[in-house]
């Protein structure tokens, strides 16, 4: 089995990574960014938001009880006048009977705000209840008295001249109270407005540098797949070219790297199959030469063999006519008889050795015929790989449809696997064409030198006789 080389670091170890593992890195890191862009809204709301709470329950409800001081204490006032311009006691007591609700309005607003506020604003606080009480008194020891005793000059003077500057004091406490509370709920507004910036500014930048993270990510993973990918696509061609010297270089062990490494081994397997073919040739054609020698020197005997045999029927028919030479034809004829059996002999041994190279000829053509099928079964190898190729590209096409925007680049890849893959299965089914006429040649050689075996057989019986 090839062994595959891994790469070192960072870079090594995404490289390694099966293919479906680099598809949902991109689409992990694509999560990842989803998620902290999220984290970083939802803070940046929950900041805002506990903003705008406090902006709401202490800046505006603090305005609200102010607006509510002022409110009562204006009531307070208008009542007080009401009933010291009124025509008839009457009238006079129904507005002075309001007075006591505006005071309790007043206070409560006043306790609301101190308990809202602990702590805030002390100064404006205590001017205004320091003249609020300076007007309840002139209020209450001289102007309801003037009211109740129908004396509007007295009313009209103390109004004038105490109540006038006492509620001018509660004026000035009341706008200085209102513009502190105002300064408050802008500031606050200010505030609240710096935190939604800040929140928003955060969410561009991790949405930028988790886009260019994911971005380089994807880049980077297309980059090691395409380059790969041209690698294999290479040594196909070549292998299409009949060239088996070259090699992938795929030092990754993801699906790309373990491919490449088995189109190395199978090129590797092919070239010392071919090699071992190319000897098989060379033995054959030395063999035949063998074959061709013996053949010429088995028709010189038999050449040989046909002369002795005229001889024979000469001195035959020299007998026949003269009985004195029968003695010197007789042996004439022992020496001739002797002469063909040592030729016949000489011709069983050349056949005999005939045989020998006819054998050896078939075991080469057979061991052609086997490495014939050592090349198929690496064609057979080389097509599993085309289709695992094909696989692989269909597994890599779904995973980029999943991976939406960001597999855009890995579909590109898919496609270039797919092309690989057609471009194998036509460069295997070319060498399977020529293995096929390798194997039917060879069959062919095997039966014509049997045919020879059993020609030689048959001399090597005939003269077996003869001797």
């Amino acid at each position: 089995m090839t062994q595959v080389r891994g790469r070192a670091g960072i870079g090594g170890w995404l490289a390694n990574r099966p293919m479906a593992v680099k598809f949902l890195l991109v689409v992990g890191v694509t999560a990842v960014v989803a998620v902290a862009v999220a984290l970083t809204a939802v803070s940046g709301m929950s900041a805002m938001r506990g903003d705008a709470d406090h902006l709401v329950s202490h800046n505006l409800a603090s305005l609200s009880l102010v607006n509510k001081m002022q409110g009562s204490a204006l009531n307070m006032r208008i009542d007080v006048l009401n009933a010291g311009v009124s025509v008839d006691a009457g009238t006079a007591e129904k507005f002075l009977g309001k007075v006591a609700g505006d005071d309790g309005d007043f206070d409560d607003a006043v306790a609301k705000y101190e308990a809202t506020n602990p702590g805030s604003h002390t100064d404006e606080l205590t001017r205004l209840k320091a003249g609020m009480t300076a007007y309840r008194q002139v209020r209450d020891g001289k102007l309801i008295p003037a009211v109740r005793n129908r004396d509007q000059l007295t009313f009209g003077q103390v109004r004038d001249k105490e109540g006038a500057p006492a509620f001018t004091q509660v004026n000035t406490a009341m706008t200085a109270l209102v513009e502190a509370e105002t300064a408050d709920a802008i500031h606050a507004k200010d505030e609240a407005a710096k935190t939604a910036s800040s929140a928003q500014l955060t969410l561009i930048i991790v949405l930028a540098v988790g886009l260019l993270l994911a971005l380089a990510l994807g880049l980077y993973q297309s980059r090691v797949v395409a380059g790969a990918v041209r690698k294999v696509g290479s040594l196909a061609e070549a292998l299409g070219r009949g060239d088996l010297t070259r090699t992938a270089e795929v030092s990754s062990r993801d699906e790309i790297g373990r491919m490449a490494a088995a189109l190395d081994g199978a090129t590797v397997r092919l070239r010392e199959s071919v090699g071992v073919v190319a000897t098989s040739s060379h033995s054959l054609a030395a063999a035949a030469e063998e074959l061709s020698g013996a053949s010429q020197q088995i028709a010189t005997s038999a050449d040989e063999t046909n002369a002795q045999a005229g001889t024979v029927s000469a001195a035959a028919e020299e007998v026949s006519r003269s009985v004195q030479t029968v003695a010197a034809g007789t042996e004439e004829m022992s020496v001739s008889i002797r002469e063909i059996a040592s030729n016949a002999s000489d011709a069983a041994q050349v056949a005999g050795q005939a045989v020998g190279i006819v054998e050896s000829v078939n075991a080469t053509v057979g061991q052609l015929g086997a490495s014939s099928m050592e090349i198929g079964n690496v064609i057979s190898l080389i097509t599993s790989i085309a289709e695992q190729t094909n696989l692989l590209a269909l597994n890599a096409t779904i995973e980029a449809a999943r991976a939406g925007d960001a597999g855009k680049g890995f579909a590109v890849v898919a496609s270039e696997v797919k092309d690989l893959a057609q471009e194998t299965a036509k460069a295997t089914g070319d060498i399977s064409t020529r293995v096929q006429a390798i194997q039917s040649d060879a069959e062919a050689a095997v039966e014509a030198i049997g045919r020879i075996v059993e020609v030689i057989e048959k001399i090597n019986g005939y003269s077996t006789m003869i001797a």
